[in-house]
């Protein structure tokens, strides 16, 4: 025979409300300053740079350099 659980039965107006609190944690989301996404920004570019310093030197033997903005292939 099938019993009715707890999570079965209709929530009440104020477990309602806790549903929809923004501090709920499944629903919570942290906020990044505009500093940190700076910063990962700077990250991304640098680590980019590396990589396309890297597949440069890989494929041509010669490294780029940083005045060089667009390389002919």
């Amino acid at each position: 025979m099938w019993k009715r659980t707890p999570l079965d039965e209709p929530k009440t107006s104020l477990e309602k409300r806790d549903d929809l609190s923004p501090n709920n944690s499944r629903r919570h989301k942290v906020k990044t300053t505009a500093k940190q996404r700076a910063c990962e920004n700077e990250v991304t570019i640098i680590s980019t740079k590396i990589w396309m310093h890297s597949f440069v030197y890989e494929h041509f033997h010669t490294y780029t350099d940083e005045r060089v903005k667009h390389v002919e292939l």
